[in-house]
């Protein structure tokens, strides 16, 4: 069986168009996981799977961008990009925070351009696309922290970054949508900025899917890490090699349950201040190792009184929202979850 085959059970349930070009993407090639970290970082391209994206989301024409740096620690910044539309309008804009996926550990600054440029436009907004560090160079928590300290420099310097801080959303996919939901209950938490909508696509939610030794515990309560256990894209084994590189050894249960790595355990606790969470959108693919811990997050805030709208995906894996020229389920999520953040930009704080 060739490298990255696509087996038969998921064939059966993927959507044709998705099977058609992952056959002829991915089939037969190496990507990260099947690989070590200084040969992804000696050739990252070499190992990069990007199918089914336009090659311009139509929106570049209409919209500025414009990079700045947050120092994050003495004599180290990184790196923010500001998509903001062309308009005219001189009053301060709505805001929007985004998050990259990546497991933490590959991916950055741009690859959401598409969405990023879209919102800009249609909501009138600023959005601000984080470039934190990434492991193994840099592990857990410090794409968290570099996350926060950009998030505090944009709420603190938000006159000259001509926005207004009471229509801020945040959002992100897998471990960008991670990153969303942990700064999210640390904000309510922590300080009295309050956002008014969360977007979650694909989150990481629990890491207590796994045990300390980096396999599935014996335990996990998410169905989709053993059904989805050899899902095309993220399988068990790449993201476990994700939290490989993410998490700091030896690996403890105290931390596989620090509200920092696992945001359900905020939602889940008894001091949760459910009445200063936004309004949230979680979305997830069937056919991905994640779809149950994203599910199991959107039941825990809507049981402690946060509005959630919850939607299922079916027929795609854990990559499919930027195959947008490929997928209507794709096409979708896009029209969704743009508008869901555009409505809440236009409404203002809670």
């Amino acid at each position: 069986m060739e490298i990255n085959a696509l087996l038969p059970d998921y064939e059966s349930v993927l959507d044709p168009q998705y099977v058609k070009a992952y056959k002829a993407n991915v089939v037969g090639r190496t990507l990260e996981h099947q690989t070590s970290i200084e040969e992804v970082r000696r050739d990252p391209a070499a190992y990069r799977v990007s199918f089914g994206a336009p090659a311009k989301s139509g929106f570049e024409d209409d919209c500025e961008e414009v990079d700045f740096e947050v120092q994050v620690e003495p004599g180290t910044a990184i790196k923010v990009r500001t998509y903001r539309s062309k308009s005219t309008d001189a009053n301060r804009r709505p805001a929007h925070i985004n998050f990259h996926g990546g497991g933490w550990t590959i991916g950055g600054v741009g690859v959401d351009a598409h969405w990023c440029q879209r919102l800009a436009v249609e909501a009138n907004a600023v959005v601000f696309d984080i470039g934190y560090r990434h492991a193994p160079e840099h592990k857990f928590p410090t794409p968290v922290e570099d996350s926060w300290k950009a998030l505090m420099h944009i709420v603190e310097n938000a006159a000259s970054l001509g926005i207004d801080t009471d229509r801020l959303s945040m959002g992100g996919i897998s471990a960008g949508a991670n990153i969303a939901a942990v700064l999210t209950n640390r904000c309510i938490r922590e300080t009295s900025l309050r956002p008014v909508y969360l977007c979650l696509c694909v989150p990481v939610t629990d890491a207590n899917a796994l045990s300390t030794d980096f396999t599935v515990a014996a335990d996990c309560p998410y169905e989709s890490w053993t059904r989805n256990r050899n899902a095309p894209f993220l399988s068990y084994h790449r993201m476990s090699w994700f939290y490989r590189h993410y998490l700091p050894a030896p690996l403890s249960t105290e931390l596989l349950k620090s509200p920092s790595l696992s945001p359900l355990y905020s939602v889940k606790s008894d001091d949760f201040p459910a009445s200063l969470h936004p309004p949230t959108l979680v979305c997830v693919a069937e056919v991905d190792v994640l779809w149950s811990e994203g599910r199991a997050y959107a039941e825990a805030l809507s049981h402690a009184g946060v509005d959630v709208r919850f939607k299922k995906f079916d027929g795609v894996p854990h990559n499919f929202c930027r195959q947008t020229d490929l997928l209507a389920q794709a096409r979708d999520y896009a029209d969704l979850s743009i508008s869901s953040v555009t409505d809440a930009l236009s409404k203002g704080s809670m």
